[in-house]
């Protein structure tokens, strides 16, 4: 009888197990989880092309310099970015720059190249360029656009028969960007001049062949000056006028910018820990008497607000330094100040010090450090229970302890620090605590001997904030819903290859593969770089300035794994308009297509030949003959534009020029699969919508032209899709 009851247990908990493990079963298929499938493109189809990914590049690197130019508006810069080498220069010489420069315009969220260029020349590292605002001096031209600014690179890397030309870029008020490169390499290569609102090229030498000569003119040494003209990306010269060289000055009216030069200062801007859009610069300058003798130094510290890098004085602090030498000053984030401690007091929090002299808060007040000489003759800043104080062992030179039946104990002195309403240094009433060896409770910075101070660890020196700190405009590896992608090398034999790795918002790893960008293992030393494009693209290469290449890919699809180790896809086919403008005579066979039905017209069925059980009949798309193109928009800010957009299908070899959007024509072209498009005169289009269609070879495309006017300097453009 027990040998029946043991067995019947023991089917009661075989059958209790197994059933817990259906259930269980059950469960994981309930909860499947879902991956993402990435396919390679095989062009750059986004907005983000090499230059834009190279500023991006740049920015994350921290060698991308930005100008303000404000002549052309809030919005518009002139951006270097800087290549660095460290050991490519001539006859073993190292810090050599190669410069890619832009004219920008500034969008909510990234940046519009209205126009790049690169000097002939290779420059030294760190230098960056002078800039000219002429717009003052210079007048309305016969011909051609107006000049704005003159800009010429600092620092020439100069070897003898190697970079000797003479770079200078003109900025016009079309806002377009000029470079002139004139080979100087036998002195003939000349510089700009501006004489009576006009600008010239002038030059004193030449050079005919066989050796380099001087202009001269009626016997006496000349300069030649040829008046400069402006259009598009072009330059046109005048006839030439060759006053004595001697007259070619200041005192006559003349601007050389061979010797002359007006720097503009590169944005540049600490950022205020524990504030929004609060940033501030430091300047020690001095003060002259009348015969050019220092008299004093003093401090300037200006508060600055942001707005997506348009900086706004707030206020400045000046200070006397009561100096006749200019001094440097460590610039310390404060870290670990906790704000909110100050905050619960109505009190701003101190969160930077420059040099021990001055204390900045997190709400932009700026206070000189006033202590009583006689008790705090040294000293430190250190940090107690997360607020920040000052804290001496001496009072004076004499140190502080005191003598118990055990001993000498020596005493730490500590003074909590806030800034009052009024921008001045107020500390408390003496808070004592004994020297012990890894500080009492809550101190982070202290005396642990007599006169051995253990330094905060918290602090920490501040750079300058790079542009992707402060313009709101870069594109980093994030998507919008919060999903990430990352790139790095995986080594295989003597390769390497750039791979991917797509994760959720929780971490959990969605997709993982290959780009199929591969190098030589000894070349894999620069960092991968990817930006992530919407919900469902990301461009990855590599973190070098120098390298283009750049591999594309976009989310095909997302899949569920379910227990059981089936895969059901989530991709949904949904409807599609596809009504023809107005004004064409093709009539569709319907306006709207659902692709999740069945019996659709032949062209359209992609349920069942695309993502049904034949995966992919590559005579689908041949049978579709209507193509609706993502709408083309033209900023009426350029002199030229083109662009191409791949339209999933062979198309037949087409070309014309369409002249229905005003004076100028839009010559648009076929390549293969691609739609192109081009127009030399943007300035000649007429601001609208225009709808337009083509017919090529048996397909008809559809296309809309936005034609927008740029913003002006105050607003910016909406475009309406």
């Amino acid at each position: 009888m027990k040998r029946i009851v043991s067995v019947l247990l023991i089917l009661i908990m075989t059958f209790t197990m197994f059933s817990t493990f259906v259930s269980a079963d059950v469960e994981v298929v309930e909860q499947a989880e879902e991956y993402e499938f990435w396919a390679p493109s095989p062009y750059l189809t986004t907005s983000v092309g090499q230059e834009e990914f190279r500023i991006q590049k740049a920015m994350d690197m921290g060698k991308l310099l930005m100008y303000p130019l404000p002549e052309l508006g809030n919005n518009y810069f002139f951006a270097i970015a800087e290549l660095q080498l460290s050991n490519n220069g001539k006859n073993g010489r190292t810090n050599l720059s190669i410069l890619y420069c832009y004219l920008l315009l500034a969008t909510d969220d990234s940046y519009i190249i209205l126009d790049f260029c690169s000097p002939w020349s290779d420059y030294s590292w760190n230098a960056g360029a002078n800039i000219d605002n002429v717009s003052d001096i210079t007048v309305e031209p016969s011909k051609g656009s107006r000049l704005m600014y003159i800009i010429k690179p600092n620092a020439k890397y100069e070897v003898s028969g190697w970079d000797d030309y003479n770079d200078y870029m003109f900025i016009t008020e079309e806002k377009r960007m000029i470079i002139v490169s004139e080979d100087d390499s036998k002195n003939q290569g000349g510089w700009p001049v501006i004489h009576n609102g006009k600008p010239y090229w002038a030059n004193e030498w030449y050079y005919n062949g066989s050796g380099t000569y001087r202009y001269y003119s009626n016997g006496i040494e000349a300069t030649i000056l040829k008046e400069m003209y402006f259009s598009g990306k072009n330059t046109e010269y005048g006839s030439s006028v060759g006053p004595a060289t001697t007259d070619v000055n200041v005192g006559n009216g003349y601007t050389s910018y061979k010797t002359v030069t007006v720097d503009t200062p590169v944005i540049s801007a600490y950022k205020i820990p524990g504030s929004d859009n609060l940033y501030f610069r430091f300047t020690n300058y001095p003060i002259y008497d009348e015969a050019g003798t220092v008299i004093t130094y003093y401090d300037d510290i200006e508060i600055l607000e942001n707005d997506r890098g348009n900086f706004t004085t707030v206020k400045t602090y000046s200070f006397d330094t009561n100096s006749r030498y200019q001094t440097g000053n460590t610039i310390t984030q404060l870290a670990g100040v906790n704000v909110n401690k100050y905050r619960e007091e109505g009190l701003s929090a101190p969160v930077v010090d420059v040099g021990k002299k001055y204390i900045i808060t997190n709400t932009g007040q700026v206070a000189m450090v006033e202590l009583n000489g006689s008790t705090h003759l040294n000293w430190n800043y250190a940090l107690y229970n997360g607020k920040l104080v000052v804290i001496r062992c001496q009072n004076g030179n004499t140190y502080v302890y005191e003598s118990t039946s055990y001993g000498t104990v020596y005493k730490q002195m500590l003074n909590y620090v806030n800034i009052s309403s009024k921008d001045k240094f107020v500390v408390s009433e003496d808070i004592i605590l004994d020297q012990v060896s890894n500080g009492n409770e809550g101190q982070d910075g202290y005396y642990y001997n007599a006169s051995r101070f253990q330094a905060c660890s918290s602090f920490k020196t501040m750079s300058l904030s790079s542009p992707k700190e402060w313009s709101g405009r870069f594109i980093d590896n994030v998507f919008d819903n919060g999903r990430k992608v990352e790139c790095y090398w995986s080594y295989v034999g003597n390769y390497s290859e750039m791979w991917y790795t797509i994760t959720d918002t929780d971490g959990r790893v969605v997709a993982k593969g290959p780009t199929g960008y591969t190098v030589d293992s000894t070349k894999a030393e620069k960092d991968c770089f990817c930006i992530a494009v919407g919900n469902s693209k990301f461009i990855a290469g590599v973190k070098d300035l120098q390298t283009p290449a750049a591999k594309e890919y976009y989310r095909a699809s997302v899949v569920k794994e379910t227990g059981d180790g089936n895969v059901v896809s989530s991709v949904a086919i949904g409807n599609k308009v596809l009504t023809p403008p107005a004004d064409t005579d093709t009539v569709p066979v319907q306006d709207v297509i659902d692709f999740g039905k069945d019996n659709l017209p032949i062209g359209y069925n992609i349920k069942d030949n695309v993502i049904g059980t034949n995966k992919l009949d590559s005579n689908v798309r041949e049978k579709i003959n209507a193509i609706r193109l993502n709408d083309i928009v033209i900023i009426k800010n350029t002199e030229t534009a083109s662009g191409t957009q791949n339209t999933g299908t062979t198309l037949e070899a087409f070309e014309e020029y369409d002249s229905t959007i005003g004076d100028a024509a839009v010559s648009v072209y076929t390549n293969g699969q691609n739609f192109c498009w081009y127009c030399s005169d943007i300035s000649g289009l007429n601001t609208g919508t225009y709808n337009r269609y083509y017919t090529v070879g048996d397909k008809v495309i559809y296309v809309t032209y936005k034609i927008v006017d740029a913003p002006d300097n105050k607003g910016v453009t909406t475009v309406v899709f």
